[in-house]
């Protein structure tokens, strides 16, 4: 866990949001910024004890999959597996699904 409690199951979502001022939180959603059609997400493959983890395999596929064709910026909490996903221990953490 870490975070201020944010980490700590089950997740306050709710909370952390509600400190958020001044910007638009995606949470599998999207928004228009100058644009460009901005889709964020906050899942992960399974990592550490960190907030939004999925196991690998048709829960990510099917959060992937929601995510429009026409998403000119997405963002995520991780990288797709090989690209920019090793970790302190040369391990990739990255996310297969998402590639």
């Amino acid at each position: 866990g870490g975070g201020a409690g944010f980490h700590a199951p089950p997740l306050d979502c709710a909370r952390a949001k509600g400190l958020l001022q001044g910007c638009t939180y995606l949470e599998d959603a999207s928004t228009e910024v100058f644009g460009y059609k901005v889709y964020g997400s906050p899942w992960q493959p399974a990592f550490c004890d960190w907030a939004f983890n999925l196991p690998h395999g048709s829960e990510l596929w099917k959060k992937w999959q929601a995510i429009a064709a026409d998403v000119d910026i997405l963002l995520t909490h991780g990288p797709p597996r090989g690209f920019g996903d090793c970790t302190s221990g040369a391990e990739r953490a990255g996310c297969p699904e998402l590639f």
